[in-house]
């Protein structure tokens, strides 16, 4: 049901937000709608305000003005939602309420292992506070922007890396301003918010209400815990050449092993295709016309890489030294005789290999990518909760100027759209999905783009990735077209989107008739007049 706003409650409720905020809070500027608007993908939804709240209490007093007013409000934490529809909300006419202001970090417990947030902190500010107070912990972090929202990223059930990746595991204590403008808190706090348990424990007693507010849009998430990983002692990384579909079928199949077995922790390893390993060493060469042969091009990069379809890569911590060299042994002995080319990395076998001037011809031939590979799997490791810009410049791969230091995929017009899908974790689904991915990407003129997470020994998440350059004639068009029809077919066979974008809320699984009743009679509860982001996760 869409939703529409007269001109005078806009107006008034602008003013009494103006009221409430102050001045500089309140936006109608043009510049900054138009900025707000958006995508990396083709939208038409229209902004008329932009309001910044600074507080729990804030977003309270702005919820009540909207219900007062009739105006519906989409709220975002940092916008950076890339690929799936930015800071754009679903419908038109909304008005859009950041929550950048609210950037506290409440309380870092390194004892424990938890932070306690707002919706505004970053992974980088989370990042650097780890740092300045040599903390033992580490937030888990994903492939996207360092300045992204930490809490929005959870509330998304967004994909972290490392044993705390699965984001609705490790987050608990949410305090929620609801559409009816009541604030309420979950777990244990909503008996005593000061009480240690309120952030050590998931649920509290009785029915637990956390569920209720990822991916939905019964209330405003103004704060939560998000639990944190130990630094292990030990720590190794591994990568491995896929050169045939049998090969990726034998890892597929020992991955899940290991992770039932607890030798790879979960969200602790990942399979590229040989299109997003190209993507994030290079430029496309050859942007206008698309030509290019993948395997041709990954093997010019170094004689390891020749033949590669995939490629494999993880990284594991261990409480000490002693478990990690069983656990390496182990997995070399599982891994290596499934694939084409393996290597394990820890500090030992790179001074190693350093020292004898070999690790170039083991990682590559071109230069710089040596350093650049240890650098990323071991020294600053997205494993170990280092935010990384490295694989956003992939979002340039289409472009005919390489990426630049301040990303902004906005700003350079760069063509990005997510297929982020839930398998089963086994191989024959990984390979029925990933051609489905390939075949109609190709179809296209798209590179089959594609990371597939390995989150548990029983699911793998599928992310595959549109790249291309919006100011190319007919590309926007070519793109969604692909999009829908490749989406459609993962949902045809059972593979389900884990996230939606803006203008696909509605292109997921349907819901039996009972589901929705029930959906609606929530939203009916929690939001009665439906003024918290209509339409967001409603199909």
């Amino acid at each position: 049901m869409m939703h529409s706003t007269s001109s005078d409650h806009l107006k008034r409720a602008i003013d009494a937000w103006t009221v409430a905020l102050g001045d500089q809070y309140v936006t109608i500027v043009d510049s900054a709608r138009r900025e707000a608007e958006q995508c990396t993908f083709p939208t038409d939804q229209r902004i008329p305000a932009i309001i910044y709240p600074g507080s729990t209490e804030d977003v309270k007093r702005c919820v009540q003005i909207a219900n007062e007013f009739r105006t519906p409000i989409y709220p975002i934490s940092r916008g950076r939602n890339w690929g799936l529809g930015s800071k754009v909300p679903v419908q038109s006419d909304c008005v859009l309420m950041d929550l950048q202001r609210m950037n506290r970090i409440i309380e870092f417990n390194d004892e424990l292992g938890y932070v306690t947030l707002q919706p505004g902190v970053t992974f980088q500010q989370v990042y650097d506070y780890q740092q300045e107070i040599a903390a033992t912990h580490y937030l888990a972090v994903g492939g996207g922007p360092p300045d992204a929202s930490v809490l929005g990223n959870c509330l998304e059930r967004g994909t972290g890396l490392g044993p705390s990746g699965e984001r609705p595991r490790h987050i608990c204590n949410l305090t929620v301003v609801t559409g009816r403008s009541k604030i309420v808190r979950t777990g244990f706090s909503q008996m005593d918010p000061s009480a240690t348990l309120s952030s050590t424990t998931n649920w509290g007693v009785g029915p637990s209400l956390d569920g209720l507010f990822f991916q939905s849009n019964f209330g405003v998430v103004t704060e939560s815990t998000v639990w944190l990983t130990p630094t292990p002692r030990d720590f190794f990384s591994f990568v491995a050449v896929i050169t045939s579909e049998s090969q990726l079928r034998n890892c597929v199949e020992e991955l899940r092993c290991l992770i039932k077995q607890q030798i790879i922790p979960p969200y602790s390893a990942a399979i590229w295709s040989a299109a997003k390993f190209a993507a994030a060493l290079s430029q496309h060469p050859n942007p206008r016309t698309g030509e290019l042969d993948i395997e041709e091009w990954v093997g010019s990069v170094g004689r390891p890489f020749r033949g590669m379809k995939w490629m494999l890569f993880g990284g594991v911590g261990s409480g000490s030294s002693a478990v990690g060299r069983a656990k390496k042994s182990y997995l070399k002995s599982r891994i290596k005789p499934a694939c084409n080319r393996f290597m394990l990395l820890d500090d030992r076998r790179v001074w190693a290999l350093n020292a004898f001037g070999s690790i170039k011809r083991l990682v590559s031939s071109r230069q710089n990518v040596n350093s650049a590979v240890v650098e990323a799997l071991l020294k600053r490791s997205v494993f170990l909760g280092h935010p990384t810009t490295g694989a956003l410049k992939s979002l340039y791969w289409r472009k005919t100027f390489s990426a630049p230091d301040d990303v902004d995929p906005h700003r350079d017009a760069c063509g990005v759209r997510w297929l982020c899908h839930e398998l089963p974790n086994r191989a024959n689904d990984v390979l029925r999905a990933t051609e489905i991915v390939k075949r109609h990407f190709s179809a296209c003129g798209f590179e089959d783009n594609v990371a597939l997470a390995f989150c548990s020994g029983r699911h793998v998440r599928m992310l595959g990735c549109l790249v291309y350059d919006r100011t190319q004639a007919g590309q926007d068009a070519t793109a969604s077209r692909c999009f829908h029809r490749t989406n459609s077919e993962l949902v045809n066979n059972g593979y389900f989107p884990i996230r939606l974008g803006v203008d696909s809320m509605d292109h997921g699984p349907s819901r039996t008739a009972d589901q929705s009743e029930v959906m609606q009679e929530l939203k009916a509860f929690w939001d009665p007049n439906r003024v918290i982001a209509p339409g967001r996760y409603e199909g």
